[in-house]
């Protein structure tokens, strides 16, 4: 009986076997994909700061403290906005898995979800865009990139930040304004450039390819 036992459950395990390896099959498939379009499924590095099993140790040791509360603050500003982004970045790579362009107003509607997060922290925000046609999801997702780094280094020393989308030549240009104290000259790149005016305030200028 033993035997005959062992026999079936290969007989019952093959199959499944089968049905993991071909969906493992799909996956791959679909990672190269997605690496083939230019698009980072995973999205930018994030360094490691806190792991969540430590946020609930640091708010109990922070009670109560002035200084504390502010650090409390901060914590959750991250978190807020980096839950935006996370569930707006997986949403745009799922569509590029459909098609090589996105309905703009896709990017749109993430841009002000996470600008919607940066308000709710007590930062003013505007949003303005003169794009109105699909654009290559590539691009979408690397604007969307850019702009979560630009908020993330900025949180927690801006009051205002102002992001504007054009036309820009045959792709697209993305202007973000904040008068963080936050040093960007490390992002400068070939697409990307850092001024600051006579005001403080920063510039960062991002251009893609055409759309």
């Amino acid at each position: 009986i033993g035997e005959i036992d062992k026999l079936a459950n290969k007989e019952v395990n093959a199959p499944v076997q089968e049905d993991m390896n071909e969906l493992m099959k799909v996956r791959r498939e679909k990672l190269a994909a997605f690496e083939e379009k230019g698009v980072a499924p995973f999205g930018h590095r994030f360094e490691v700061t806190h792991h969540t099993n430590e946020i609930h140790q640091q708010f109990d040791g922070l009670e109560g403290e002035a200084e504390s509360e502010e650090e409390k603050r901060n914590l959750l500003k991250r978190i807020l906005v980096l839950g935006i982004y996370i569930k707006r970045r997986s949403n745009l790579v799922f569509l590029s898995d459909k098609s090589l362009t996105v309905d703009f107003r896709e990017l749109e509607l993430a841009v002000r979800e996470s600008m919607s997060g940066v308000e709710l922290c007590g930062i003013v925000c505007s949003f303005g865009s003169e794009i109105t046609r699909p654009v290559p999801c590539v691009y979408a997702i690397e604007i969307y990139d850019f702009l979560e780094k630009v908020i993330e280094r900025s949180l927690d020393s801006m009051t205002a930040l102002a992001v504007y989308i054009r036309k820009e030549g045959t792709g697209m240009g993305v202007t973000v304004r904040t008068d963080s104290d936050a040093d960007f000259d490390d992002m400068e790149s070939e697409s990307v450039s850092v001024y600051s005016d006579e005001d403080g305030e920063k510039l960062l200028v991002i251009k893609t390819g055409g759309v």
